[in-house]
């Protein structure tokens, strides 16, 4: 999950916009980091759009849920988005 440098962790993500790819696996990720940090989606905005889409570099959503390679040019061409989350912390 990677977004805008001002959203440092999964909590800084409430009432924020959240662009994610519903009934995917970014739509997985992101309802298991919100619930193992006390949070559902009832507390973001969700925004469905492709894994493809560029919402986050341009400014369309707060945050994203994408994977590679379609994260490594938005990684790449702006300083102004992070990674906040990755599938390796969701082990269980």
């Amino acid at each position: 999950m990677s977004a805008a440098q001002k959203i440092t962790e999964i909590a800084d993500l409430s009432g924020k916009t959240i662009a994610y790819e519903t009934g995917t696996t970014s739509d997985l990720l992101l309802g298991y980091a919100l619930k193992t940090h006390g949070m559902s989606l009832a507390d973001v905005v969700p925004v469905p759009m492709a894994a493809s889409s560029q919402a986050l570099a341009a400014g369309t959503a707060d945050a994203a849920v994408t994977y590679a390679p379609y994260i490594a040019p938005v990684l790449a061409e702006s300083h102004a988005v992070r990674v906040i989350y990755t599938a390796a912390e969701s082990r269980d």
